[in-house]
């Protein structure tokens, strides 16, 4: 426990699976209470250990989306990803957790409906799915 409250204290948006043999009840919830995503006991089979950390990547997939106006001043920009047609993707950190940052375009010529700039936005955002930290985007 001593570990994990180390690392929770060092880097806490840093997610964890906690493994061990013959964890007891109190000690599952301790982990649990510090922010680990799961308690495998050993042995775990492959089928658990990939359910966790599959359950893991959902959970940091799953991002929020803010509008721009609640988001200034929060974030400090450490960081350019690219640019493109569609916008600039910049890394940004607040507090200790790094982020995606997708400033979009706020119109392209041909788009002519809602639908469309929709379209461009899961694009873009299934593009920063690949990127190793939450995602944020503004439109």
């Amino acid at each position: 426990m001593e570990l994990l409250r180390i690392i929770r204290k060092r880097w806490p948006a840093l997610p964890l699976i906690v493994c061990g043999k013959s964890v007891e009840m109190d000690v599952a919830v301790s982990a649990m209470k510090l922010g680990a995503l799961d308690v495998l006991d050993k042995p775990f089979s492959p089928d658990r250990l990939h359910d966790s950390t599959h359950r893991l990547y959902r959970e940091r997939q799953s991002q929020p989306i803010i509008p721009f106006e609640s988001s200034v001043g929060l974030y400090a920009v450490v960081g350019v990803f690219g640019e493109g047609a569609m916008g600039r993707a910049f890394k940004v950190r607040r507090g200790h957790d790094l982020y995606a940052l997708m400033l979009l375009r706020s119109a392209i010529p041909h788009e002519s409906s809602a639908i469309m700039r929709w379209r461009r936005f899961s694009h873009q955002a299934k593009a920063l799915r690949e990127v190793q930290a939450p995602t944020l985007s503004v439109w």
